[in-house]
């Protein structure tokens, strides 16, 4: 609760936590936001939808002042959690005869690494991404 002095008023603040789940490739695929009760990486693996590749989680804050309710932009995200994929760095892809194409890619972006997700799509791969295997899990 926060107590604005000049108003005499208190404001009550809720901050709610969100799932954003990737379905391919991140800049031209579709994107399902959904709320969780925590960030708990497993409860989310077990319930995702298959066609999914990964999601990462954000905020929200909903403030109620003087009659009003208020709801922030979405902040604090997290990195994005990708399930079953493949790392492949620049210099790993160069070494690969194969892999011409997707180096061109990442030498334009200038991306060090990518994910070869498990539905064959690439997306960049960054220090606050990770990985998780369920291979054994299921």
């Amino acid at each position: 609760m926060v107590y604005n002095v000049l108003e005499k008023t208190i404001a009550r603040k809720y901050v709610y936590n969100y799932v954003e789940f990737q379905y391919s490739e991140l800049k031209h695929g579709r994107k399902r936001i959904s709320n969780v009760d925590s960030r708990n990486v497993y409860a989310v693996i077990n319930s995702m939808p298959k066609e999914s590749v990964g999601f990462r989680f954000f905020n929200l804050e909903e403030t109620f002042s003087n009659g009003r309710r208020i709801i922030s932009q979405q902040k604090n995200y997290s990195g994005w959690i990708y399930v079953d994929g493949i790392i492949l760095s620049l210099e790993k892809a160069k070494s690969t005869k194969d892999k011409k194409h997707l180096v061109e890619i990442m030498e334009m972006h200038e991306w060090d690494n990518v994910l070869i997700t498990r539905n064959g799509n690439v997306v960049p791969f960054n220090q606050t991404d990770m990985v998780i295997s369920t291979i054994n899990r299921r």
